[in-house]
């Protein structure tokens, strides 16, 4: 998805963005986890400064490029009634929300998630969409529920009411993600459109492998664990051939017709390799790495190191313009001028289903 100049070779490489690397500001977002402190060890995000560096590191570096290829395979139109589920900070209901607008009363978004921490950052976000230079959307609402706990059947006050419904990257944190997509299938109309997105395994994740080994490369073997393990869990045999037939025989028990899965590859987006590093402070350790800056300085490096070698010529650099969310002026990458980015590739695994005309139990 998008094309660009390949990077330079590695030694001209680490020159050009060496001076780059803001270790204590790198968007801001790890020196914010260190101000703010918090650590945990888990990726529930209850907290909500937590739940800001999260969002502040992955949201539209990560997340939005992803949530618009989604939009690609399954876009809602004026008066559609959606559900996203596992909706984390927003992102994908916003998005959404921007594409149904705001000329019609049915047209709506509803965004669920089990971490209180993340729904108040989408409720702030939200305010702030209301408030800023962003298009006319559809209303959107945040709510509490569990995908697929017994206690918390939200599935039951939504029975057939959507049009269309769309998880991004959600399915590998359920403890049941067959139970998930069948109360997804329950709440959409006959006919209406499931589509879903999960992360293919670490090692075909050139920045976040890097990531890994950067953690085991300063002595954290730990954390690279964490950081690399749920996110990326769906397929842990790391075979395209499973992680899609997983992805279909999942929507098929849940009772989906039609179902289809695929490879999906595209790209995640960077004003420098510094920021790109910063990723780790959605970690629920990001904020301790922070704060230890000696340490935090050489796992930077270390991403540096390692990602030239996961990446390679496939990390290269393409116009702000290109990107539709970085299209204003920004800072740019070292040597290229404000009018570039860091393209880093990423793989998906993309779903995508119809819920039966004749329902079923």
């Amino acid at each position: 998805r998008g094309g660009g100049a390949p990077l330079p070779p590695p030694a001209n490489l680490s020159r050009r963005l060496h001076s780059h690397h803001s270790f204590h500001t790198s968007s801001g977002v790890a020196a914010e986890a260190a101000v703010e402190g918090g650590g945990g060890g888990d990726f529930t995000f209850s907290s909500a400064d937590q739940a800001r560096r999260y969002d502040a590191a992955l949201g539209k570096q990560v997340f939005r490029p992803w949530c618009e290829a989604m939009m690609e395979l399954s876009r809602p139109v004026t008066g559609n009634h959606v559900l996203d589920l596992a909706t984390g900070t927003g992102e994908n209901a916003l998005l959404l929300a921007e594409n149904i607008g705001a000329g019609s009363s049915t047209g709506r978004v509803l965004g669920l998630d089990s971490s209180l921490g993340m729904l108040e950052v989408a409720r702030s976000k939200k305010e702030e969409y209301a408030t800023g230079k962003h298009p006319e959307i559809a209303p959107v609402q945040f709510e509490f529920a569990n995908a697929c706990h017994a206690d918390t059947p939200w599935h039951e006050n939504h029975l057939q009411r959507f049009d269309r419904a769309y998880c991004h990257q959600g399915l590998q944190f359920f403890a049941d993600p067959e139970e998930a997509c069948r109360r997804v299938r329950l709440a959409l109309k006959p006919g209406g459109q499931f589509t879903v997105a999960v992360w293919a395994h670490v090692e075909r994740q050139p920045l976040f492998l890097a990531v890994k080994r950067a953690l085991i490369s300063v002595g954290k073997p730990e954390w690279a664990e964490m950081a690399a393990g749920q996110p990326f869990s769906w397929d842990p045999t790391n075979t395209h051939a499973g992680g899609i037939d997983k992805l279909e025989t999942t929507l098929i028990r849940a009772g989906f017709d039609a179902p289809d899965a695929g490879v999906e590859e595209g790209d995640i987006y960077f004003d420098s390799l510094g920021e790109a590093a910063g990723v780790i402070a959605a970690a629920p350790f990001g904020a301790e790495l922070a704060a230890d800056k000696a340490l935090y300085a050489a796992y930077v490096a270390e991403v540096e190191r390692h990602l030239v070698d996961t990446a390679g010529a496939a990390m290269r650099f393409v116009p702000r313009a290109s990107v539709s969310y970085m299209s204003g002026a920004g800072k740019g990458v070292d040597g290229l001028g404000e009018g570039s980015v860091l393209a880093i590739p990423a793989m998906a695994y993309f779903g995508h289903a119809t819920a039966p005309w004749y329902p079923k139990p």
